[in-house]
């Protein structure tokens, strides 16, 4: 006996064990015979998928994997268009945050060159709120 044979035998050795399971089950009730299923309807259900054991072509394979990509790069698309814009702070709110930052450094020397940076971004702000970004002279603070 080879190997398919075997296989036969076993399936259909494990074919007549259910049919005995399913003769039971009607027995005591618990399968009314209108609602008995075949095996081969309880292994393939009708409506089943029966593609992932279809033979696919190369060009049949090349087109499913395309279809999906340009499906995941539209939906990539669709997100990145439904995010709303970042808003970009006034120079009013980058003062009060410039200020916050100095305030939690103002204690820690290992940041001098941070600080530094900040109090001159923060003094070009400043210049840019009140004065308009030039260069602040006498008259302005008598205006």
């Amino acid at each position: 006996m080879n190997c398919s044979e075997k296989v036969d035998k076993a399936i259909q050795d494990t074919n007549k064990s259910i049919e005995s399971q399913l003769d039971t089950l009607q027995q005591i009730g618990l399968v009314l015979p209108v609602n008995r299923m075949s095996i081969e309807h309880l292994l393939n259900p009708d409506g089943e998928n029966n593609e992932a054991a279809r033979m696919w072509s190369n060009e049949e394979i090349f087109e499913l994997v395309e279809e999906e990509s340009r499906q995941e790069s539209d939906a990539v698309d669709n997100l990145v268009a439904t995010e709303p814009p970042t808003k970009r702070p006034t120079k009013s709110e980058m003062l009060r945050h410039v200020s916050q930052a100095l305030l939690y450094l103002e204690d820690q020397s290992e940041h001098d060159n941070l600080i530094a940076n900040l109090e001159e971004f923060q003094q070009h702000l400043l210049k840019e709120i009140h004065f308009g970004g030039s260069q602040a002279g006498i008259k302005d603070y008598f205006k």
